[in-house]
């Protein structure tokens, strides 16, 4: 990812740093993992000619994270969905359960940004 999506990303993440033990080697802190119960696509950004999505998410302890992907992120993550669960990507038998999604394009535009926007928060 590029170096301002790299910048922007650290001002929404929070790690825990690792913690030194006894026995002289780092050892990372065991943390309970909150799995998120909503998110949304609110809205898209543009910076350095590119088009880049800000995701809400509400984790079930109530914590709010704020993340931003290119659209090819989104794209290539529902291509390895489609390898890995190929019967819920049969849209021959009618029997489709993964959302479409269009693929990239040569030139995108604030329309083509918006419907891409809403189409990932309907995903």
């Amino acid at each position: 990812m590029a170096n301002t999506m790299q910048g922007h990303n650290q001002l929404y993440h929070q790690r825990n740093a690792s913690k030194s033990t006894q026995s002289g080697y780092n050892r990372q802190s065991q943390r309970i993992l909150y799995a998120p119960v909503s998110a949304s696509v609110p809205r898209y950004c543009f910076e350095n000619d590119k088009y880049w999505y800000i995701i809400e998410c509400q984790l079930e302890d109530g914590r709010h994270w704020e993340l931003s992907r290119y659209y090819q992120n989104f794209y290539d993550f529902q291509i390895a969905l489609l390898q890995e669960f190929p019967q819920e990507a049969d849209s021959e038998r009618g029997n489709r359960i993964l959302p479409y999604m269009p693929g990239p394009v040569t030139y995108v535009t604030d329309a083509i940004s918006n419907g891409r926007r809403e189409s990932l928060d309907d995903y």
